[in-house]
């Protein structure tokens, strides 16, 4: 059985540091439904890749501050 791993709205917006509007935006441009409104709304592995591809940079510069 493979089970993917999915990740809270609210914990990938801190740890890329960008707002939950961001990412909801983001993924809705590259055709993904997110409820950006339910901070408990969760995100698939194949989104959350998505992100460290767009907002890797934002982490990067928030780790170094």
């Amino acid at each position: 059985m493979s089970e993917t791993k999915s990740y809270k709205l609210i914990k990938v917006a801190v740890d890329f540091n960008v707002s939950k509007d961001t990412i909801a935006e983001f993924l809705s441009s590259k055709g993904y439904k997110i409820d950006a409104k339910n901070l408990n709304a969760k995100i698939g592995e194949t989104e959350y890749n998505l992100l460290v591809k767009e907002f890797q940079g934002e982490k990067i510069a928030k780790q170094e501050a």
